[in-house]
């Protein structure tokens, strides 16, 4: 590979893990001059981020790639990409805008396990001037766009999301961020909910559980999120107005429509359920050349996150008989 290095856009992959290492394989598809920087201390991480490196074909002739050790050389970026375990990421991002200069930030949900870490966050930025997003994807599919196109701001919506074993703690997130998207509002409030025994998550050190959730706009619009662990239900997301109504089953990437305008006949069409490899391609150049992109800021995704955590710490708390001050899900 050549030594290049091109004097703008830079760009640090902070944790080259499982989405880590894809958001890394999205970066090598822009099509602009780019550098990369890939910082993780775990071996494993960066063998992976190798092997994903080679599934990838790129323009050699402009991006170059570089595995850093530390920053005593490098430490000015246009954007940084943060993809660690969430109860690491307040005490990193400290640590970064003390040791580094850059503009731009994305974050992995879940973001912080604490508001009050949350909260600071938004404050360190602000004073440092940092423009930030945390990765909530599903907004920036291109079915999900298409979707919302059609959507008249001013109908109320019902969204209802249900299936199986769809790991509700970690991915409520996604379906709390994504209705915010449809009804333009990130205040809503969750009226009710229900959660069962919390049990130890596939990754170490994190807890999953399944229930329910029941939410409201203050305009109205309703939402559901529903998982039910004994099922092996594919994940649904039905969306209806008093015009139309569409059910997405995400694991098929499929989804049927139907309107008043067609007089209510079903059709079937695809719904593509975008990869983060692909996603970050287009959210890397939006952010080099507009220093904006199509997630969420942080600030309004602090208003989800407090809702959430509200609700999810003092279960696991309750069920765990602990006393903690950390939400521990991923």
């Amino acid at each position: 590979m050549k030594n290049l290095y091109h004097k703008n856009n830079n760009i640090l992959i902070y944790g080259c893990g499982n989405v880590g290492s894809r958001h890394l394989q999205g970066a090598l598809k822009s099509k602009y001059n780019i550098n990369i920087f890939i910082y993780d201390k775990k071996e494993i991480s960066i063998k992976l981020a190798k092997q994903r490196i080679s599934e990838v074909n790129f323009n050699k002739n402009k991006i170059s790639i570089k595995f850093l050790k530390d920053f005593k050389f490098h430490n000015n970026f246009n954007l940084v990409i943060l993809s660690t375990p969430a109860y690491k990421i307040f005490f990193i991002l400290k640590k970064m805008i003390f040791e580094l200069n850059f503009k731009n930030l994305i974050i992995e949900k879940i973001a912080f396990q604490s508001n009050q870490e949350f909260n600071k966050s938004i404050k360190l930025l602000k004073q440092n001037n940092i423009n930030a997003w945390v990765n909530c994807a599903n907004r920036t599919f291109n079915s999900y766009k298409k979707l919302k196109k059609i959507i008249n701001k001013d109908d109320l919506i019902t969204m209802i999301v249900s299936g199986g074993k769809m790991n509700f703690a970690s991915n409520l997130i996604h379906y709390l961020d994504l209705f915010s998207y449809f009804i333009y509002d990130s205040k809503f409030r969750i009226l009710l909910q229900n959660f069962n025994k919390p049990f130890k998550s596939k990754r170490k050190n994190y807890y999953e559980f399944d229930g329910y959730i029941i939410a409201l706009s203050s305009k109205g619009d309703h939402l559901l999120v529903n998982s039910d662990i004994n099922s092996s239900r594919p994940v649904t997301v039905d969306i209806s107005t008093r015009n139309f109504n569409i059910s997405i089953i995400e694991p098929l990437s499929k989804a049927y429509y139907m309107s008043e305008k067609n007089k209510w006949k079903i059709k079937e069409m695809n719904f593509i359920i975008e990869n983060q490899s692909d996603l970050t391609k287009f959210l890397t150049e939006s952010i080099l050349k507009k220093n904006e992109c199509d997630l969420i800021d942080v600030n309004s995704s602090f208003e989800i996150n407090r809702m959430m955590l509200d609700i999810f710490l003092p279960h696991l708390n309750q069920s765990l008989n602990k006393n903690l001050n950390y939400c521990q899900i991923t």
